[in-house]
């Protein structure tokens, strides 16, 4: 969870101040990447059950978005 937490708010946040779409791009796979990197050791290191992972993988990427939809919607200017 807290792994996945931190590499996907990661990579949103190097994502947002990317100059092409490729660094994007790039970013966001590296994200996903480490996620999954983390979760397969875990699971072949015998710490934790497959679904352990799936669920400590998705509650992550849950706070990491929800996190950042805050931030986005609280930093936002008012044009009005």
């Amino acid at each position: 969870f807290g792994a996945t937490s931190i590499y996907i708010a990661l990579a949103l946040y190097a994502a947002r101040y990317a100059l092409t779409w490729r660094h994007e791009v790039f970013f966001y796979c590296l994200g996903i990447i480490l996620v999954i990197l983390v979760g397969v050791s875990r699971v072949y290191l015998g710490v934790h059950y497959p679904t352990d992972v799936l669920a400590g993988v998705c509650g992550g990427v849950f706070w990491a978005l929800f996190i950042w939809a805050l931030f986005t919607l609280l930093t936002q200017r008012k044009t009005t």
